[in-house]
């Protein structure tokens, strides 16, 4: 949303067409944003995921150990393992999420103000 409102104060108050904002504002440097935050809300997704899961599969151990004395829940996965796969996974992925991250806002701050520069000649600056 802001991103939008961002190429629409340019489109108006600098006449620049949305098309050139975006190509040479947005585009360079988002592509590797939007990447990094759709993985890093995968990760966050599957996580509590297999957290509902996990508490499902306690929950069901326990009916199954209450109503039958016998320990008949030996051959039930243990709850605790899916998760810790997932929170495995996530801290395996965060050092890449973030390093693309850094990356788009090296691309941002160094790369993109001269890609407008030479994009959008006339660009006024406030």
């Amino acid at each position: 949303m802001l991103s939008g409102y961002a190429v629409s104060l340019v489109v108006s108050e600098q006449g620049v067409p949305a098309w050139k904002t975006i190509v040479f504002g947005l585009l360079p440097h988002g592509v590797i944003e939007l990447a990094a935050i759709v993985w890093a809300a995968a990760l966050g997704i599957a996580n509590g995921m297999a957290v509902i899961r996990a508490i499902a599969r306690a929950f069901r151990r326990r009916l199954e150990t209450a109503g039958n004395r016998v320990d008949s829940a030996v051959n039930v996965q243990s709850p605790r393992r899916p998760l810790l796969f997932a929170l495995l996974r996530t801290a395996c992925s965060l050092p890449f999420i973030w390093g693309m991250l850094v990356i788009a806002a090296l691309i941002e701050s160094a790369i993109t103000p001269h890609l407008l520069h030479w994009g959008i000649p006339n660009l006024k600056h406030h």
